[in-house]
């Protein structure tokens, strides 16, 4: 059970997106896009997101703590980061998704959710750094990322 409702670990899912998955199944690896994944801790104020996208890097993943928050010390420069490319959210909890809804304080999941963070859902961080590197290789929209993510949901 999670957030009150029960979840099968273990279904097959079908790309949703038709035209995206040919695109996928065209890129090359040398091609991917630079994704940055960063881990953030208690006290952390995510000042490095601040240069990501001088540096190069297309999209981020962020690792949060728990079912996905980040402190509030860390909130501002997290949307700020929105604005220049797709940021997806995540856990560094071995196991378990990040939350939708349960959790309302700044840096929570509900309120970097609102500020435009892309659940991984219960992807690791790694494998959504994997997967929207992927999209962004595809040239995928905001939608598509944010419905490819949906599948982990």
């Amino acid at each position: 059970m999670v957030e009150g409702k029960a979840r099968l670990w273990a279904r097959p899912h079908r790309f949703p997106i038709a035209a995206l998955s040919q695109r996928l199944a065209n890129v090359k690896e040398p091609t991917w896009a630079p994704v940055a994944q960063l881990a953030l801790g208690l006290g952390e104020d995510a000042r490095l997101a601040g240069g990501l996208k001088a540096l190069g890097y297309g999209g981020a993943v962020i690792e949060g703590m728990g079912a996905g928050h980040v402190p509030a010390a860390a909130v501002e420069a997290l949307t700020a980061l929105v604005a220049q490319m797709p940021v997806i959210l995540s856990t560094r909890v071995v196991g378990g998704p990040v939350f939708q809804a349960t959790y309302g304080f700044p840096g929570s999941e509900m309120d970097t959710l609102a500020r435009g963070l892309i659940s991984a859902g219960d992807l690791s961080s790694n494998k959504a750094r994997l997967l929207l590197s992927l999209l962004l290789a595809a040239e995928a929209s905001q939608d598509e990322i944010k419905a490819a993510f949906a599948l982990g949901a």
